[in-house]
């Protein structure tokens, strides 16, 4: 739950630098944070927790998230080329785990899982052309469990977020995600001998990736959580599968 909390912590903090407005008042004062609401007598300024009230009249200019981003250079892979405003992806990748941990929450081991492969799906709908929300899915092969008899894989289905450069040609940026959602836990017949009730849990990730010329590359940081009972001790067990991905795919964009 600490690593969960730790991915809307890290991706909430990046979403407010990545939508921050600058307000410039007529005798020089510049308040920097985000704008909550705003009518033709007064804007609201959020800076630093604080909720500043600023009259239109004493307004000089404001400057959006947009204008700021074209003068940055944060995760930009290439300023000079032409920016690309599209509004919808949709990505098709093939991952390797190359590091996976299996084990029970509260003991003090674990057990490392052989390597193993992965096939993701999915869609992203972009806000400013540099925030995006979409949904996905994953489906691993089945995996070893080390000395524990049987192979299991997870069937994650997850919500995302992904903070990246503006685009450029040939459709080329960096970014970062984070994942959270819910995962099945599918055991196979050896690992079903000796669990009962065998149920999924939450999923979430981290990672950071590149595209260019619409070639995704990216590392992944994934935890899968599952539940089940031993059948010989009648206990249950919390199962969390931590691993390390570096997958490569296709963006289609338009």
């Amino acid at each position: 739950m600490k690593k969960l909390l730790f991915c809307f912590i890290a991706l909430w903090s990046c979403s407010l630098a990545a939508f921050a407005e600058t307000v410039i008042l007529k005798d020089g004062t510049v308040y920097k944070g985000n704008i909550p609401h705003q009518d033709e007598q007064v804007v609201y300024v959020i800076q630093n927790e604080n909720l500043i009230k600023v009259p239109v009249s004493d307004i000089q200019e404001i400057k959006k998230d947009e204008d700021l981003r074209s003068n940055s250079n944060l995760l930009d892979i290439d300023t000079g080329g032409p920016v690309i405003k599209n509004k919808r992806e949709f990505i098709l990748k093939a991952g390797f785990d190359f590091y996976g941990q299996y084990r029970h929450k509260g003991s003090t081991s674990s057990e490392d899982s052989p390597k193993g492969i992965n096939f993701s799906a999915e869609y992203y709908r972009y806000i400013q052309n540099i925030f995006g929300i979409g949904a996905g899915t994953t489906v691993q092969n089945s995996r070893d469990i080390g000395n524990t008899p049987g192979s299991f894989y997870f069937l994650p289905v997850y919500l995302g977020i992904k903070i990246r450069s503006n685009p450029t040609d040939p459709y080329k940026y960096g970014y970062m995600t984070g994942q959270v959602g819910y995962n099945f836990f599918m055991p196979d017949s050896q690992y079903d001998k000796y669990t009962d009730n065998v149920c999924g849990g939450v999923y979430y990730a981290l990672g950071v990736g590149v595209v260019y010329n619409n070639v995704v590359f990216e590392l992944l940081s994934s935890t899968n959580n599952g539940k089940a009972r031993i059948q010989s001790t009648n206990a249950d067990i919390e199962i969390e599968y931590l691993k390390y991905t570096f997958s490569v795919g296709y963006v289609f964009d338009w």
